[in-house]
C-alpha cells in the first residue's frame, strides 16, 4: 500500500479504541484524505523522528500539500499514542477559544469523558498548567495537529503557542501546518535537533509523483515529452499540478498545451490572486513583487537597486514569511527566486498594471547585475530590451575576465542567441567559440573565426590606437587560438612551437589561458618523445588550473598528464591522476559525463595494461558512448584499442574488427593519421595472430604503410603517430620473414624510445626483438630481451602487453625464468606473476608436447597464406582430408602444403609443428 495512502488508513484504524461515540470525539479527528492522494516517496519521515522531537513545523506556500502531509504524519503516530487534530480558523484567533479547543481535543483522545472540557481559567500560565496535567494524566504521548496555523499569525491566540514552544509538556507533540512563517521561538529546539522542519523544497514533488497526478484518472498514461516538459514547469508544486491535470482534461493534447501554458493562465491566476498575493490596502508590497518579478534570481541589494526602495530587505523578508512562492537559492539565504509559475502570474500583471516602468526595470537590472559580473543575468536584461550589442558587450567584458574557465560553456550558449554581424565585431567572442570548436574536431570553422577574428583585429588597431593594450591582449588570445588548432589537430611540432610563443610573449593572459600554454606543450612535447620535463609542465598546469579550486580546466589537463605518466611506466602516478579527475569530473558534471569520458577511458587503458580487467569494463562500459564526442586523440586510441583486446578476450572476434572499421572510418573522417595508424596496428596484430597474412598486408597497403626499411626508422620531427606505423610495418615484415629489415627498425625505435625514457614504448620494441631473435633462432638473444622487458615492465605492472603475445611469449619466458644471469628479485617475480597467469587461461592446453632438441632453430622459410591457414587447422586437429573438404583442396595438395610447412619449421612430426608454431607465434591457440 503507497505510503500515504497507508497513512490514511491507518488514521481510522488506528484511532478506533481512542474514541467514543459522541460528536465531542469525532470532532478532534482528521479530515478524510482524498481518494486519489498520491504516495510520497520522497518524505524520508518517521516513527522514530516524529516521536523524538517535540514540535514539527511544515511551512510552505498554498497548495503544497501540507495537511496531505500532517495526514500520512497521523497515520503513522495513530498507533503509537493518541491524538488530536484541530483545523484551525479565525475563530481560534482568540486566546481563549483557542485554548479550550486545545484542552478538549486533548482530553478527548485521552479518552475522557464527554463535558470534561477545562473550566475558567484566568491567565495563559493557568492555560499551560491545565494542558500540562491533561498530558501527563494521559499515561502516553500526545500528539497534537494543527493545521492551517497562518490564521494564528498576528493574533493573541499565538502567544500560546509561543509558550508551549518554550516550556513544552513532557509527553506533548505539536505538529504545525502554516503557510506563514509563526513568529515562535524555535532556535533552542532546532540547535538541540527537537525539531523536524519541512519546507517548500521537502513538500515538491518528485518528477515520478508529478507524472502520476497528472496520470490520474486517466486511463492514458502520464508519459511523453510534452507532459514531462509541463510537469517539470510546475517544479514539483502539487497545486499547480491538480490545476494543470484539469486543464489536460479539458484540453486533451498537452503538447498543444505546452504551446501557451503559463502561470498568467486563468485557473492559475485567480488562485495565485485569491491565495497568495497581498490582499486590503498594502498596495506597496504588491508593487514590490511585481516590480521584482523580473529577475530570475534576485538580493536584497539587487531589489533594492531595481526598486529604489531602502526597505527591500524587510519586504523581502516579509514576503518569503508569508508564502508568497519565494524560495532561498542558498544556504546563507543571500539569493532568493520565485516559483517559476508565480512569477509568470507576477509578470503579466506588471505588463497590465505597471507595462512602462517595464524597461526602466530592466536597465537598473542590467547596470546592477553587470556591475556585480553576474553575466547571465545581465545578459538576459539586455536582450529583453533587444539591445543585442549591449548584450555582446556584456558577454565580451565576461570573456576578457575568464576566457578558458568553465565559464566558457555558458558564454557560448548565450552567444548562440546573436547574429553573427554582431558577434564578428567582438574577437573575444569568435575565439572562445572556435576554441570549442576545436574540442569538438570543427576545424574548418575554428580556422574560419580565427581568421576573422584577425581581420577584425586589424580594423580595430587602425580605428582605435588608443586601445593598443586591449588590442595586445586579444592578439595574444588570437596566437592561442592558432595554437589550440594544432593541438586538438594533432600537429604537434606547430603545438610545441606556439606555445613557447605564447609563455613567452603573453604574460597578461589569465590563469586558465596561462594554464593552457602548459598543458599543450606537454601533450606536444610528449607526442615527440621530449618527456624530461614534463613533471615540470605538469606542475606548472596544475598551478594555474587549481586556483581558487579544481575546475574543468583541470580534468582537460590531467587527460593529458596521465598518459604521459604511462608513457613513462608510472602506472601508479597515473592512476591516482585520471582517478583524482575523474572524481572532480563526477562532481562537477555528472558520472558517466562526456566530461568524465576526457579520464575515463585512458584510464581503463591503464586498468586493462594491469589485468584489472573488470575494472576496465566498467570504465569502459559506462563512458565508451562519448569516445568520439569531444576531447582529445588520446582518448579515442585508448578506448577503441582497450575494446578491441576485450572484445577478443571474450571470443567476440568479429566485433572486435568492427571496432576497427568504426575507428578507422571516423579517423579518415576528421583526418586523424595518429588514430589511423595505432589502429592499423593493432589490427595488424590481430590479423596476424588470426593466421591472415595476406588480409594484414593488405591493411598495411590501405593504410599506406608501405615502403623500405628506412622509410620506418625514427628521425627528424618523428612523433609517436610515425612510431604506429613501423609497429605496423615490423610485425608484417617479420610474419612475412623479412627479418632482417624488420630487425634493423626494430633495433633503432628500441634505442631511440629507451634514450627518450619512454617505458611502455621500449617493452613493446623489447617484445617484438624478442620475437624476431626466437623466428632467426638466436633464442637466447630473443631470452635477454625479453628479461630486459619484464625489468622495465615490472614496477608498472605492464602485464597485459606479454599476455597478449600469445603462446610463443609463454615458452620463451619459462625457458627466460630458468636461463643464466644475474638475479633480479622484481623482475623475476613479475616473471612469476606472468606465468602464473599464462597458467589460468582457459585455452592452455593440458599437455604440452615435446620437442626434439634442434628444434630450437629459427623458421627455415617465410609460410606463405596457405601454408598459415593449414597450419591453424592442424592445430584445431583437422586430418589432412578435412582440412582439404574446408577449403576446397585436394587431399593430396594439402600433404604438400604440409611437407612445405615441416621443411620451413624444422620438424618432422604434425604434433610437434604445431607446438612449434605456437612458441613461435605463427599461430594462436
Amino acid at each position: 500500500m503507497p505510503a500515504v495512502q497507508y497513512a490514511a488508513a491507518h488514521s481510522v484504524q488506528g484511532a478506533a479504541p481512542q474514541q467514543s461515540s459522541q460528536p465531542e470525539a469525532r470532532r478532534w479527528q482528521p479530515p478524510a484524505l482524498h481518494r486519489s492522494a498520491i504516495a510520497r516517496s520522497t518524505l524520508h519521515i518517521g516513527l522514530p523522528e516524529l516521536t523524538h522531537a517535540p514540535v514539527t513545523m511544515v511551512r510552505a506556500p498554498a497548495g503544497f500539500g501540507k495537511t496531505t502531509v500532517l495526514l500520512h504524519f497521523h497515520g503513522i503516530l495513530a498507533e503509537h499514542g493518541a491524538t488530536a487534530w484541530i483545523t484551525l480558523n479565525d475563530t481560534h484567533r482568540d486566546l481563549t477559544h483557542l485554548y479550550i479547543c486545545m484542552a478538549s481535543a486533548i482530553a478527548s483522545a485521552c479518552g475522557a469523558p464527554p463535558g470534561a472540557a477545562p473550566g475558567k481559567v484566568f491567565n495563559i500560565e493557568s492555560m499551560l498548567a491545565h494542558l500540562t496535567v491533561l498530558v501527563e494524566s494521559a499515561g502516553r504521548d500526545v500528539h497534537l495537529f494543527l493545521d492551517d496555523a497562518q490564521v494564528l499569525s498576528g493574533s493573541e491566540a499565538l502567544q500560546l503557542l509561543e509558550l508551549l514552544a518554550k516550556r513544552l509538556p513532557a509527553g506533548l507533540h505539536v505538529l504545525i501546518a502554516t503557510r506563514v512563517q509563526l513568529m515562535l521561538p524555535l532556535a533552542r529546539l532546532r540547535q538541540s535537533k527537537l525539531l523536524v522542519e519541512l519546507g517548500m523544497h521537502d513538500l515538491s514533488m518528485a518528477p515520478d509523483e508529478a507524472l502520476a497526478v497528472l496520470g490520474e484518472g486517466s486511463d492514458r498514461p502520464a508519459t511523453g515529452g510534452a507532459l514531462e516538459v509541463l510537469a517539470r514547469r510546475c517544479a514539483g508544486w502539487a497545486g499547480g499540478l491538480v490545476l494543470l491535470q484539469q486543464m489536460l482534461r479539458n484540453e486533451g493534447d498537452a503538447s498543444r498545451l505546452l504551446g501557451y501554458f503559463s502561470g498568467a493562465n486563468r485557473r492559475f491566476a485567480e488562485f495565485f490572486e485569491e491565495e497568495v498575493m497581498p490582499v486590503g490596502g498594502d498596495t506597496g508590497k504588491r508593487d514590490f513583487l511585481l516590480q521584482i518579478s523580473i529577475l530570475a534570481r534576485f538580493s536584497p541589494a539587487l531589489c533594492e537597486a531595481v526598486t529604489g526602495r531602502a526597505d527591500s530587505r524587510a519586504l523581502l523578508a516579509e514576503c518569503e514569511a508569508a508564502g508568497c512562492f519565494i524560495r532561498p537559492l542558498d544556504e546563507g539565504q543571500t539569493w532568493f527566486a520565485f516559483h517559476p509559475l508565480f512569477a509568470e502570474f507576477l509578470q503579466r500583471q506588471l505588463h497590465d498594471e505597471q507595462e512602462a516602468l517595464t524597461r526602466d526595470l530592466h536597465e537598473r537590472a542590467c547596470a546592477w547585475l553587470l556591475a556585480h559580473r553576474h553575466y547571465v543575468d545581465a545578459f538576459d536584461h539586455a536582450v529583453a530590451l533587444g539591445d543585442l550589442m549591449r548584450a555582446a558587450q556584456i558577454l565580451d567584458d565576461w570573456c576578457n575576465r575568464e576566457f578558458g574557465t568553465s565559464a566558457s560553456v555558458e558564454i557560448i550558449t548565450l552567444a548562440a542567441q546573436l547574429p553573427e554581424e554582431i558577434k564578428t565585431c567582438f574577437p573575444r567572442i569568435m575565439l572562445i567559440e572556435a576554441w570549442r570548436r576545436d574540442v569538438f574536431w570543427q576545424f574548418d570553422g575554428s580556422r574560419e573565426l580565427v581568421e576573422l577574428s584577425r581581420k577584425r583585429l586589424r580594423q580595430m588597431a587602425s580605428e582605435n590606437p588608443d586601445r593598443s593594450e586591449d588590442i595586445a591582449e586579444m592578439q595574444g588570445l588570437l596566437v592561442h587560438g592558432e595554437m589550440m588548432i594544432a593541438c586538438c589537430s594533432d600537429d604537434m611540432p606547430r603545438t610545441e612551437e606556439l606555445a613557447h610563443v605564447l609563455i613567452r610573449d603573453y604574460e597578461r593572459a589569465n590563469l586558465h589561458v596561462r594554464g593552457s600554454f602548459y598543458t599543450s606543450l606537454l601533450y606536444a612535447q610528449r607526442e615527440q618523445y621530449k618527456l624530461q620535463d614534463i613533471d615540470l609542465l605538469s606542475r606548472l598546469g596544475r598551478s594555474h588550473y587549481h586556483r581558487p579550486g579544481k575546475g574543468l580546466t583541470s580534468i582537460f589537463h590531467e587527460a593529458i598528464v596521465g598518459p604521459s605518466h604511462f608513457m613513462m611506466g608510472r602506472t601508479e602516478v597515473a592512476i591516482h591522476s585520471l582517478s583524482d579527475a575523474l572524481e572532480t569530473a563526477e562532481t562537477l558534471t555528472e558520472p558517466g559525463s562526456m566530461v568524465a569520458a576526457l579520464v575515463a577511458l585512458p584510464l581503463s587503458e591503464i586498468y586493462y595494461e594491469r589485468n584489472e580487467l573488470d575494472r576496465a569494463r566498467e570504465l569502459l562500459d559506462a563512458h565508451l558512448a562519448h569516445v568520439s564526442a569531444h576531447g582529445f586523440i588520446d582518448q579515442m586510441i585508448a578506448a577503441w584499442l582497450t575494446q578491441m583486446k576485450l572484445l577478443r578476450l571474450d571470443g567476440k572476434i568479429t566485433e572486435a574488427y568492427r571496432v576497427v572499421d568504426t575507428a578507422t572510418t571516423f579517423a579518415r573522417e576528421h583526418g586523424f593519421d595518429r588514430i589511423r595508424f595505432w589502429i592499423t596496428a593493432g589490427h595488424i596484430k590481430m590479423l596476424l595472430g588470426d593466421g591472415q597474412i595476406d588480409e594484414a598486408a593488405r591493411a598495411c597497403r590501405n593504410q599506406g604503410i608501405v615502403g623500405v626499411a628506412k622509410q620506418f626508422m625514427p628521425g627528424g620531427s618523428v612523433t609517436t603517430r610515425d612510431e604506429a606505423r613501423a609497429l605496423a610495418w615490423v610485425r608484417l615484415a617479420l610474419a612475412e620473414n623479412r627479418i632482417a629489415d624488420s630487425m634493423s627498425v626494430a633495433k633503432q625505435w628500441h634505442g631511440f624510445v629507451q634514450a627518450a625514457g619512454a617505458i611502455r614504448n621500449q617493452i613493446r620494441w623489447d617484445i617484438i626483438l624478442a620475437h624476431g631473435f626466437m623466428l632467426s633462432g638466436e633464442r637466447l638473444a630473443a631470452q635477454r630481451a625479453l628479461r630486459r622487458g619484464i625489468a622495465i615492465g615490472a614496477s608498472g605492472r605492464f602485464v597485459r602487453t606479454f599476455l597478449d603475445e600469445g603462446a610463443w611469449i609463454e615458452t620463451l619466458l619459462e625457458d627466460s625464468v630458468g636461463a643464466p644471469g644475474p638475479v633480479d628479485l622484481p623482475r623475476d617475480a613479475f616473471a612469476a606473476e606472468l606465468l602464473q597467469a599464462f597458467a589460468q587461461r582457459s585455452n592452455r592446453p593440458t599437455i604440452r608436447v615435446e620437442l626434439p632438441p634442434e628444434s630450437g632453430t629459427g623458421v627455415y622459410g617465410a609460410l606463405g597464406a596457405r601454408e598459415l591457414e593449414i597450419l591453424r587447422l592442424m592445430g584445431t586437429g583437422l586430418l589432412n582430408r578435412e582440412i582439404g573438404d574446408k577449403l576446397g583442396m585436394t587431399e593430396g595438395s594439402v600433404k604438400w602444403y604440409v611437407q612445405q610447412i615441416y621443411d620451413k619449421v624444422g620438424v618432422r612430426r604434425r604434433a610437434q609443428v604445431v607446438e612449434r608454431a605456437y612458441q613461435l607465434g605463427l599461430i594462436n591457440r
